[in-house]
Protein backbone atom coordinates (compact mmCIF):
# COMPACT_ATOMS: atom_id res chain seq x y z
CA UNK A 1 0.00 0.00 0.00
CA UNK A 2 2.44 2.66 0.54
CA UNK A 3 4.56 1.94 -2.09
CA UNK A 4 1.01 2.98 -4.19
CA UNK A 5 0.88 5.84 -2.36
CA UNK A 6 4.28 6.86 -3.25
CA UNK A 7 2.97 6.21 -7.67
CA UNK A 8 0.75 8.54 -6.86
CA UNK A 9 2.73 11.27 -5.22
CA UNK A 10 4.70 11.32 -8.13
CA UNK A 11 2.40 10.82 -10.60
CA UNK A 12 0.15 13.72 -9.08
CA UNK A 13 3.56 15.90 -8.89
CA UNK A 14 5.51 14.96 -11.91
CA UNK A 15 3.05 14.68 -14.36
CA UNK A 16 0.36 17.56 -14.48
CA UNK A 17 -1.16 17.25 -17.92
CA UNK A 18 -1.91 13.42 -17.33
CA UNK A 19 -5.65 13.17 -17.61
CA UNK A 20 -5.98 9.66 -16.34
CA UNK A 21 -3.81 6.78 -15.08
CA UNK A 22 -4.81 3.23 -15.08
CA UNK A 23 -2.86 0.69 -12.75
CA UNK A 24 -3.03 -2.82 -13.60
CA UNK A 25 -1.21 -5.88 -12.59
CA UNK A 26 0.20 -7.34 -15.91
CA UNK A 27 -1.91 -10.54 -16.34
CA UNK A 28 -4.89 -8.40 -16.48
CA UNK A 29 -7.24 -8.91 -19.47
CA UNK A 30 -8.63 -5.47 -20.11
CA UNK A 31 -10.65 -3.79 -22.58
CA UNK A 32 -9.31 -0.71 -23.83
CA UNK A 33 -12.00 0.72 -25.59
CA UNK A 34 -14.55 0.72 -22.65
CA UNK A 35 -12.01 1.91 -20.32
CA UNK A 36 -11.60 4.99 -22.46
CA UNK A 37 -15.10 5.61 -22.75
CA UNK A 38 -15.29 5.19 -19.03
CA UNK A 39 -12.67 7.69 -18.36
CA UNK A 40 -14.25 9.91 -21.12
CA UNK A 41 -17.59 9.62 -19.31
CA UNK A 42 -16.32 9.79 -15.54
CA UNK A 43 -13.68 11.66 -15.45
CA UNK A 44 -13.38 14.39 -12.26
CA UNK A 45 -10.59 15.68 -10.32
CA UNK A 46 -8.97 13.92 -7.73
CA UNK A 47 -10.96 10.45 -7.72
CA UNK A 48 -10.06 7.09 -7.28
CA UNK A 49 -12.19 4.31 -9.15
CA UNK A 50 -11.65 0.65 -7.73
CA UNK A 51 -12.96 -2.79 -8.73
CA UNK A 52 -13.63 -6.04 -7.03
CA UNK A 53 -14.23 -9.56 -8.56
CA UNK A 54 -16.07 -11.74 -6.11
CA UNK A 55 -16.27 -15.38 -6.45
CA UNK A 56 -14.20 -15.35 -9.77
CA UNK A 57 -11.58 -17.99 -10.45
CA UNK A 58 -8.36 -17.77 -13.12
CA UNK A 59 -9.18 -18.54 -16.47
CA UNK A 60 -6.02 -21.40 -17.09
CA UNK A 61 -5.10 -22.03 -20.88
CA UNK A 62 -4.43 -25.48 -22.19
CA UNK A 63 -0.86 -24.33 -23.21
CA UNK A 64 -0.29 -21.32 -20.17
CA UNK A 65 2.23 -21.97 -18.22
CA UNK A 66 0.34 -20.21 -15.58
Amino acid sequence: MVQQLAELRYLASSCENVKAVVKLDDDVGWNVKKTAQFIKNNLTANEIYCARRANHTPIYGKGSKW
